[in-house]
């Protein structure tokens, strides 16, 4: 559902990475905050919060104006 929401964000990246040890991260970039706004807006953490296990949710506001949320699933 995720993937499927930043597929119609032009300027956004997502990426899914296993850290082993049964964790997740996934890193979604945004160009500019108002995108990462809109998703949220749009519902991303009610999706978010329909993983499974602990998980962590953390946005960091980048030098060039883009933000990068980061969702860590254990």
């Amino acid at each position: 559902m995720i993937d499927s929401m930043v597929a119609d964000t032009l300027h956004a990246d997502l990426v899914f990475a296993d850290t082993g040890g049964g964790m997740t991260d996934i890193n979604l970039t945004n160009r500019d905050l108002t995108s990462l706004e809109n998703m949220i807006d749009d519902g991303l953490l009610d999706y978010v919060s329909m993983l499974d296990g602990d998980v962590d949710v953390g946005i960091d506001f980048n030098d060039n104006g883009s933000g990068t949320m980061t969702i860590t699933q254990e």
